[in-house]
């Protein structure tokens, strides 16, 4: 008997796993666990061995799992099959919330014309009433992946590949990936306690827009890395009153925001692949009440994907553009009090300074002292709750930095806030390269199926933390400009070098990530991407080298 070895059966299956709710920190995160650990325990193979069916506490009530099917004879190479089972909420569904994780009800959603979302009418209804597809909240993002991994495990349980295959699921993918995180340590244990050598992590997040009907479908050989910088920016208090007296800080995170948004020249590249420019994701004054007093504390929080940049050429490069924000913000003070009427007449030169998270910690060290510095930063934190975000708590600490340095403003910091994302890529790998051009030949021969090759998957995930490309040298500059790092986040460093394999990425095909037009191609996802997951398994681990 077998559980999910048919087209129907697997598709029941995916509509169960959608089902539940697993929306990032919340009950259905810990209940999907409990579920995927049942599912497996039914399957004979865990009957009989137990021992390779495992949940992983990351030490805040959630768990990570690994199921792991041994091959006969036993051989140690191994690959690793990696899926995140939490979704994003589902706020933007609207009236539609109460149908948001049933396969079912939203894919009928989206097919009627009278009902359907504003936003997924025409193109997208179109493709939908076509078939083949399948929506709901996490049906592409990644559960759709899991699936097809659940699949493939159960197959490696009855012998069907030359060696052994480890399933790894993890919570929080889509927040902090403490879950991945946690993994990282428990994947050199296991190397280590069950004699495994890692062949290959193969992850299965979805295709985001690769066309259905032009048969093409697209492996990566790494996965793109994400920073994300915080500016700290210190103006000068001042009345309504006597504006020209003060510096407001909306001003200069107005221009360092200017010079942030989709600017070309933070696009990393690799080859033809570049990165997505740097968007603004928050920015907002620190007022904490309404008072007649100008903001004199303000932050920009912006995105910024990096494929080749260290960390110190990140820190650099940031540092040059706030430099020029710095300028620019000193030019349209210069200029506007020497039109404005109101102005005083004697008033003094504005100077803007722009230094790094690190540099005003080495200033705030060598005037007040180790314990003041420290003593500042966790005050900041202590009154706030455990709960509170580690953006908002990155920015506490950079205040209260900035706080015992008053003479310093006004000033631009730069700093970094979790999550933290490293570049990978395995281009160039002789068996990822091996691997990749049998597996061209064996889509295109048996479906028809143009594979197309890039270097990194553009939508952030956790084969980041696969092997650690950058030595730790190279990484300091994120690290020592990061408030909280070693207070609630890190990254296992060391084990991080210590686990070393090639990643790839192959999934199946979707649209829509986290919007309400959400949904999955599941025919091609039964029929090309599960065959093709099956080769390069199989060729990764029959692979001489």
């Amino acid at each position: 008997m077998t559980y999910w070895q048919d087209q129907q059966a697997w598709q029941k299956l995916l509509g169960d796993l959608v089902a539940i709710p697993s929306v990032t920190g919340s009950t259905g995160e810990r209940e999907m666990i409990l579920y995927i650990h049942l599912l497996l325990s039914q399957l004979p193979y865990f009957q009989a061995h137990p021992e390779h069916l495992r949940t992983w506490p990351t030490g805040d009530g959630r768990y990570a799992l690994t199921a792991l099917a041994r091959s006969v004879p036993e051989s140690p190479q191994t690959v690793i099959l990696l899926s995140h089972f939490d979704v994003v909420p589902v706020d933007e569904f609207g009236p539609w919330q109460t149908c948001a994780f049933d396969i079912q009800r939203m894919t009928q959603v989206l097919m009627q014309e009278d009902c359907a979302p504003a936003d997924v009418q025409g193109e997208v209804q179109g493709e939908v009433q076509g078939g083949g597809w399948v929506a709901g909240r996490g049906s592409m993002d990644m559960k759709g992946g899991l699936a097809l991994h659940l699949t493939l495990l159960e197959r490696a349980t009855l012998g069907a590949f030359p060696g052994n295959v480890l399933l790894v699921t993890v919570p929080d993918e889509e927040a902090n990936s403490l879950g991945m995180r946690t993994m990282v340590p428990a994947l050199r244990k296991l190397a280590d306690s069950c004699g495994l050598i890692y062949r290959c992590v193969l992850n299965s997040e979805p295709v985001f827009s690769s066309p259905v009907g032009s048969h093409d479908h697209v492996v990566y050989s790494g996965s793109v890395g994400k920073v994300l910088p915080g500016i700290l920016c210190c103006g000068k208090e001042a009345h309504v009153g006597e504006p020209c007296s003060g510096i407001n800080a909306t001003l200069l995170a107005s221009t360092v925001a200017t010079k942030l948004e989709v600017n070309p020249e933070l696009c990393d590249q690799h080859g033809m692949e570049a990165s997505p420019p740097p968007t603004v994701l928050w920015q907002a004054d620190l007022k904490q009440q309404y008072s007649v007093k100008i903001p004199h504390r303000a932050i920009v929080f912006a995105n910024l994907f990096i494929l080749r940049r260290s960390g110190l050429e990140v820190e650099r490069q940031l540092l040059a553009l706030l430099r020029q924000a710095a300028r620019n913000a000193e030019s349209i003070y210069r200029d506007r009090l020497a039109s404005s009427p109101a102005a005083p007449a004697r008033r003094a030169e504005v100077h803007i300074r722009t230094l790094s998270y690190r540099e005003l910690c080495q200033y705030a060290l060598a005037k007040h002292g180790r314990t003041a510095l420290t003593d500042a930063t966790e005050q900041a934190l202590a009154s706030q709750p455990a709960s509170l975000d580690a953006r908002t708590q990155s920015v506490l600490c950079a205040e209260a930095v900035a706080n015992l340095c008053p003479e310093l403003a006004p000033m631009l910091v730069l700093f970094f806030a979790p999550p933290f994302y490293p570049a990978v890529s395995s281009s160039g790998h002789p068996r990822v390269e091996r691997v990749l051009e049998a597996l061209t030949q064996y889509a295109q021969s048996r479906h028809g199926v143009s594979l197309q090759r890039k270097h990194y998957f553009p939508g952030i995930s956790d084969l980041s933390y696969i092997g650690l490309q950058q030595s730790e040298q190279e990484m300091e500059a994120i690290v020592a400009n990061m408030p909280i790092w070693n207070r609630g986040y890190d990254l296992p460093l060391s084990d991080m070098s210590r686990v070393v394999a090639p990643v790839l990425n192959l999934g199946p095909l979707g649209r829509d990530a986290h919007q309400v037009g959400e949904r999955l191609h599941a025919d091609s996802a039964w029929h090309i991407t599960l065959d093709l997951l099956h080769c390069t398994i199989t060729e990764l681990l029959s692979s001489p080298d």
